[in-house]
């Protein structure tokens, strides 16, 4: 019944309006849940290389041990050690640059986000 409506034009449906703060917020969001996402995901993939990672690793690293938040902190001295040592702080160190993009990515989409809003439901702000 749906299609035949639809074909004889007797249903007209507007379109999803696209421009406008309501359209920014959803795009902003879109992006921002991407990086909390993404983030989340390279922060566990350096969790379990590190809980997994060789015991010589594990004790320059005691800080990761403790919290991940120090991840994009993470300053590795010169790589020394095995090739499989190499390998690892080669990688602490890659996922540890995109865990602190990604959180920058946030943060500037939040600084967008939060006007918008402001501008159009105060209340969500509302602390």
């Amino acid at each position: 019944m749906a299609v035949c409506t639809v074909t004889f034009c007797r249903a007209i449906r507007t379109p999803k309006d696209t421009i406008g703060i309501v359209e920014a917020i959803r795009v902003l969001s879109l992006a921002r849940n991407l990086a909390v996402r993404n983030r989340t995901a390279e922060l566990n993939q350096l969790w379990s290389l590190i809980t997994t990672a060789l015991q010589t690793l594990n004790e320059q690293l005691p800080l990761m041990r403790k919290t991940l938040t120090h991840a994009t902190q993470l300053r590795l001295t010169a790589i020394t050690g095995g090739v499989a040592l190499v390998a690892v702080k080669a990688t602490v160190r890659i996922l540890a640059r995109r865990i602190q993009t990604l959180a920058e990515k946030i943060y500037n989409l939040d600084t967008q986000l939060t006007p918008l809003v402001a501008q159009t439901a105060p209340k969500l702000l509302a602390n």
